[in-house]
């Protein structure tokens, strides 16, 4: 589980001490717990940076006002989007000895959409059920 800061569709780690800029305000995370239960968001503590605001009081905010979120989160059985598809797509070759990472998302969503159920073997249900679950998804 890890807190990221995304901008500009980057994703950034969080950890003590990340700085980021917030309105004309430079602010430096000071505290950042994992949340306490499944359903929680989190909180993350921030203070202002600056020559004139240094020592200024910190505060505490739901991670989701400065654009971070909690991911790769095993409390909620979470997977990363591009993790979980690279898993789709291994499995898929595994299955079939097709690779399909040479195509686009929508390729290869397509490519795989066509595959029926009657196709996979049936030691390979549990891969099935993993890629269908995906395709409902898409």
């Amino acid at each position: 589980m890890k807190l990221v800061y995304e901008q500009d569709d980057e994703l950034y780690d969080v950890t003590e001490g990340f700085e980021f800029g917030h309105g004309p305000d430079t602010l430096r995370v000071t505290y950042c717990p994992k949340p306490h239960k499944p359903s929680s968001s989190g909180k993350v503590t921030v203070e202002v940076v600056g020559d004139n605001l240094a020592g200024a009081p910190s505060g505490e905010f739901f991670c989701q006002v400065f654009g971070m979120k909690w991911i790769e989160r095993e409390d909620q059985g979470w997977m990363h989007p591009e993790m979980e598809l690279r898993t789709v797509l291994e499995a898929y070759d595994d299955i079939f000895g097709v690779d399909l990472s040479g195509l686009n998302l929508a390729d290869a969503i397509a490519f795989i959409r066509s595959t029926t159920i009657a196709s996979f073997p049936d030691n390979r249900l549990e891969d099935m059920m993993t890629i269908k679950k995906w395709l409902d998804k898409q």
